[in-house]
């Protein structure tokens, strides 16, 4: 991405040789092929998992831009090129100068998350419609909570847990970085007990993991972490071992169950919950549960490393897993530093 240069390039990494992919390198809100595009300031790229498709955050255009990896046409999909806080379609959105988007590695390609001035937002690519699942729309402010409850103070990168369960978000001016609880968006839907909400808008059986869950039975509680109908889990302490909830030979904190891997008595940890099943999207659901990772609660700048909320940043951004999917890297800008989080045990 060339920022000041106005374009998109290409770089093959066995030739090294770098070309332009689209932009003429004239700012501009242009919609064309390869050259005849123009963007303002794009700040960042993400591409499909089907390698398909590339999505441009057009920054100081205010729009998000999708290119054809294979014919090169750039189209906007989202924003009226006014800089603004609206839900909606096509140009009949509006965003805030974006600066973080990315796609679910194990979903679909129809769907990408984009972060603005004040809110993480998903956008279909196949209607075009925006949809806000974090942050209150023209809201700045520091603080999580479901759904419209968070305070977002310019989205400055997004991504994914290899698992496509978790969104970590930069949170640029709070110095911190926060999670967003993806199964709502993905997997909690308008459907009957037992079903979940597919792709393509139909219900399916048997949802993923097991349709007890929505009836409630034995050892289940009403809780956060559930996707199904009912909004369902296992009682903490207790883990999804057929379709019971088993207590677990070790306590498990809030949101974690038993790794059914394991066997025997003995040995048994508890791990991070649900997984989503791939694919499964439905914006419709129960409010994304956004929390704490790394940094200051309170926005405080610094440098100093340590757990959770001890480490301090000063303008954290861009986001990346590694392939271990447990360290994330982020950029600290102002502190010109690249800084590792162990997700695991921060």
């Amino acid at each position: 991405i060339e920022w000041g240069g106005h374009r998109v390039t290409y770089i093959d990494i066995a030739s090294q040789a770098v070309s332009v992919f689209a932009g003429s390198g004239v700012a501009g809100a242009t919609d064309g092929v390869g050259g005849d595009a123009t963007f303002n300031a794009p700040d960042c790229v993400a591409v499909s998992p089907d390698g398909t498709t590339a999505v441009v955050c057009d920054q100081l255009g205010h729009r998000i831009r999708a290119i054809s990896m294979s014919t090169r046409v750039v189209t906007t999909v989202a924003g009226s090129g006014v800089a603004g806080h609206v839900d909606g379609v096509g140009s009949g959105s509006q965003v805030h100068t974006p600066i973080g988007v990315a796609f679910d590695p194990t979903g679909d390609s129809s769907w990408v998350v984009v972060g603005d001035q004040t809110s993480v937002r998903v956008v279909d690519l196949v209607t075009q419609q925006v949809t806000t699942i974090a942050g209150l729309l023209g809201t700045i402010g520091n603080a999580v909570g479901s759904g419209s409850a968070t305070r977002l103070d310019n989205v400055a990168g997004l991504e994914f847990s290899r698992d496509g369960s978790v969104l970590y978000v930069a949170d640029l001016v709070n110095n911190v970085i926060k999670t967003i609880d993806m199964c709502p968006t993905k997997c909690k839907a308008v459907c009957g007990a037992g079903y979940y909400a597919t792709v393509n808008g139909s219900c399916g059986t048997d949802a993923y993991p097991y349709p007890k869950c929505s009836s409630c039975g034995n050892n289940f509680t009403s809780g956060v972490g559930s996707y199904q109908q009912g909004d369902c889990s296992c009682m903490d302490g207790h883990y999804l071992h057929g379709d019971e909830c088993v207590a677990c030979d070790k306590a498990c904190g809030v949101g974690e169950y038993e790794n059914q891997a394991c066997t025997g008595s003995t040995n048994r940890v508890c791990v991070e919950g649900i997984t989503c099943p791939a694919g499964a999207f439905d914006v419709s659901g129960a409010p994304n549960s956004v929390g704490w990772l790394a940094g200051s609660r309170s926005g405080v700048a610094g440098y100093v490393n340590g757990w959770s909320n001890v480490a301090r940043f000063n303008l954290v951004r861009a986001p990346s897993m590694m392939l271990d999917g447990i360290t994330l890297l982020v950029a600290d800008q102002l502190n010109h530093a690249i800084r590792s989080i162990d997700t695991v045990t921060l």
